[in-house]
């Protein structure tokens, strides 16, 4: 369910410079990594029905200080190819005594339980205190019915699967259902507030203009009172498996040619993410995790956003388009005919730059942490901007897609690290920082600077 998959289980913590600033905090950070450690007790409040052995961490959220979620997939014994979703959320060191009974009051309900041996509760999937309309999305039969009429066709409940694709607890969830036509696999996705709606409405607008030459998924239907929509599914396979294929390289200009045409497409009411936007991001979601997490390295990262906040202000006024807003390379799958793009929740009005930095951003730092093709994927990143021309789009000068990258591996990729408790994060921070500060002090993004 990660965008990058970290396999935390399969990591002990590495050593290095700087190292990883204590959260006095949270304790569990030492063990979370290993379910088998964490849900014992929980296995024996469900009479041994999890197979412990076989369990994985599907994704982490820790913010220094304050929080740390851990959402675990869990086989069941009870029958094969069945799996528990498992959220945990660990209470700080020192959280007061009314405040932790409060979070446990429900822990004797079937769907919750108090873990005390970590000081923390699970929920059961999908038992969500936040995100409440989620079990309306395993509802058989109302899911059945709907997806009927969305296919023009019946599909009986019992012929109804799902699979978790992924999941924010409190905020969102996308799920997959599968049938017995493989053609009417339709995706889920519930958000709080009118994100759904508003994602669809955009979709659609998209999907209906004449001559757009872009592959989106197509949208099926909304339920504005839930909070869903929903979307055909798109079978293909995410970019970042495909590095090491020798034909990597087309594909990203492949890629570019679906961007331009993303980029010209005429949406209107779109909201702004720009440089200013690109700023405050980074000041409040990056630099502030850099500082309380990784303290070594945060006089460094200071100095670079210094450099960061000085050279966007002589940046040339650009014309700005439909981007994609959240163009990492899980969001991009490829079939035998192109790429696709997919989750188009995040759409605004931005520079073309902003995603190709994304992706660019995001592939550094997948090859990095897998440790393959390193030099290549650089040389793949420093082309963009000129695979983008080619195809028909705006130049970028170079200044202007160097800012951006070095915008992106700071604000976007250390900061999804620190996020996610990437395994190794004390090698993949510095390196990401030191790429950012070579290229924003070149203005400009050369392949020959990206080393381990």
């Amino acid at each position: 369910m990660m965008n990058i998959s970290w396999e935390h289980q399969a990591h002990l913590a590495d050593g290095g410079t700087p190292p990883c600033t204590p959260d006095p905090c949270f304790y569990q950070l030492t063990s979370f990594h290993n379910p088998a450690h964490i849900l014992a007790g929980l296995s024996e409040q469900l009479n041994g029905a999890l197979d412990l052995a076989h369990g994985t961490v599907a994704n982490v959220w820790h913010i220094a200080g304050r929080s740390l979620q851990v959402v675990y997939r869990v086989p069941a014994y009870q029958a094969a190819g069945t799996e528990l979703i498992v959220n945990v959320r660990f209470l700080a060191r020192g959280t007061s005594l009314g405040a932790y009974h409060a979070a446990i009051a429900d822990a004797g309900r079937a769907t919750i339980a108090h873990l005390p041996e970590w000081d923390a509760i699970a929920w059961l999937f999908p038992s969500d205190p936040q995100l409440l309309q989620l079990p309306a999305m395993l509802d058989r039969a109302g899911v059945s019915a709907r997806l009927s009429r969305y296919h023009g066709m019946p599909i009986a409940p019992e012929q109804l699967s799902w699979r978790l694709l992924s999941y924010l607890p409190g905020e969102r969830c996308a799920i997959m259902y599968q049938t017995a036509s493989p053609e009417h696999t339709s995706i889920g996705k519930l958000q709080r507030g009118t994100a759904a709606a508003t994602a669809h409405r955009r979709m659609l607008e998209l999907s209906a203009m004449p001559g757009l030459s872009l592959r989106i998924p197509r949208p099926l239907g909304v339920d504005e009172a839930l909070g869903a929509r929903w979307e055909a599914y798109v079978e293909g396979q995410r970019l970042d498996t495909l590095i090491e294929q020798a034909g990597f390289g087309a594909l990203i200009d492949n890629t570019m040619q679906a961007l331009v045409h993303l980029h010209a497409a005429p949406l209107a009411g779109l909201p702004a993410a720009g440089v200013e936007q690109i700023l405050q991001r980074t000041c409040a979601k990056a630099m502030r995790r850099i500082h309380s997490t990784l303290a070594g390295l945060a006089p460094a990262a200071a100095g670079f956003f210094a450099q960061l906040e000085r050279k966007a202000a002589a940046l040339p006024r650009r014309l700005l388009g439909t981007i994609h807003g959240d163009l990492h390379s899980a969001n991009i799958l490829v079939d035998r005919h192109g790429p696709v793009l997919i989750d188009l929740d995040n759409l605004a009005l931005g520079d073309p730059a902003h995603d190709l930095a994304l992706l660019g951003s995001r592939l550094l730092l997948v090859a990095l942490h897998r440790g393959m093709r390193l030099a290549d994927v650089a040389g793949v990143v420093e082309s963009m901007p000129a695979a983008y021309a080619t195809a028909g789009g705006a130049p970028i000068p170079e200044r202007v897609f160097a800012w951006h990258l070095a915008a992106m591996l700071v604000g976007r990729q250390i900061k999804t690290c620190i996020r996610h408790r990437a395994p190794g994060l004390e090698r993949l921070a510095p390196a990401l920082l030191r790429y950012a500060d070579e290229t924003l002090a070149h203005d400009r993004f050369r392949a020959a600077i990206v080393r381990p």
